[in-house]
């Protein structure tokens, strides 16, 4: 899944169920948000029968959605971080225009010769 963030496919499923209970996203919760999502036919009832796949989509949905109150854990540092880096926002440039045009060099061409010259000498 491309829009899963690389921090949650990096961790095993375990992993992944164990920090949903972490921060409270509970089995209903995500059963419920999947077949909102409608990433897949659910006929499951528990987190055993979810792909990896599935909680990965469900869990960044919800650390997306609930930023604001999970953004301090520790464990999700790494998380927020690569999300606040990869913000489609542009950043203000530190760099002055006065400065760039100062830092700029002008390219000179070499000045070839033409093959008469060579076939001259």
């Amino acid at each position: 899944m491309s829009g899963v963030s690389t921090f949650l496919q990096r961790m095993r499923k375990a992993e992944l169920l164990e920090l949903a209970e972490e921060v409270g996203f509970t089995e209903y919760e995500m059963l419920s948000l999947l077949r909102i999502l409608a990433t897949s036919k659910l006929t499951c009832d528990s987190y055993d029968g979810l792909k990896k796949t599935e909680v990965e989509v469900a869990l960044d949905s919800y650390l997306k959605e609930n930023a604001s109150a999970h953004s301090d854990n520790p464990r999700l540092e790494a998380f927020y971080r690569r999300r606040s880096e990869s913000s489609p926002v542009k950043k203000e440039s530190s760099i002055l225009p006065d400065a760039v045009d100062s830092k700029l060099r002008s390219v000179r061409r070499r000045v070839t010769k033409a093959a008469e010259d060579f076939v001259a000498t």
